[in-house]
């Protein structure tokens, strides 16, 4: 009599290798309508990846900031919500983006790293990913300045002198703390007044 017991075998599950895109090819897919203003993604590090809504108070950070801001159109263009590549793997859709103004044919294409002075991320579920890879992103392509808002602890986390190894200087601010633009040293920006406290 035979008294072994059989052992079911595990489902064989195939894996594929992920499929990285560059900047220019993302782009590509913008231009041709594969990717449309309905997508809510962004490339983050060569991957396609979806964006989380929304919501009310961080639609209303980004209000108010562009509102602070309107003192540098004289000088710089305010991409809210607008697509920036940033190196060869990344086409990121930040919040806010101080932009210098060029010549015509600068409103031809995306901006590039080297004529935006700042990049402000509005920041609630995604704060780790804007805190790590986005960082990371920003500082390798040498925007100077970065601020994270994060909604959950009511801070303005500032980023300056990028660096290959990362951003060499970061702090945060808080309530009555007032943090100014390095690009417009007149802007003062009262933390709590972006959160509306």
């Amino acid at each position: 009599m035979d008294t072994s017991v059989s052992t079911p075998l595990e489902p064989i599950v195939p894996t594929f290798p992920v499929k990285r895109f560059t900047a220019d090819q993302y782009i590509e897919m913008i231009r041709t309508g594969i990717l449309t203003e309905d997508d809510r993604v962004e490339l983050i590090d060569g991957i396609i990846t979806e964006m989380a809504p929304a919501g009310e108070e961080h639609t209303w950070e980004v209000v108010y900031l562009n509102r602070l801001f309107q003192a540098a159109w004289d000088t710089h263009f305010l991409f809210v919500q607008g697509t920036i590549p940033i190196g060869k793997l990344h086409v990121y859709d930040p919040d806010f983006v101080l932009v210098r103004q060029g010549g015509s044919e600068q409103r031809k294409r995306y901006p590039r790293a080297d004529e935006i002075d700042l990049v402000v991320e509005v920041a609630k579920s995604s704060l780790k990913r804007d805190q790590t890879e986005k960082a990371t992103a920003y500082s390798e392509a040498g925007i100077p300045e970065y601020w994270i808002a994060d909604i959950n602890a009511k801070t303005m986390i500032v980023h300056r002198e990028p660096s290959p190894a990362g951003y060499q200087k970061i702090a945060s601010f808080d309530g009555d703390a007032t943090v100014t633009p390095l690009a417009f040293p007149q802007i003062k920006v009262r933390v709590g007044d972006v959160f509306g406290e």
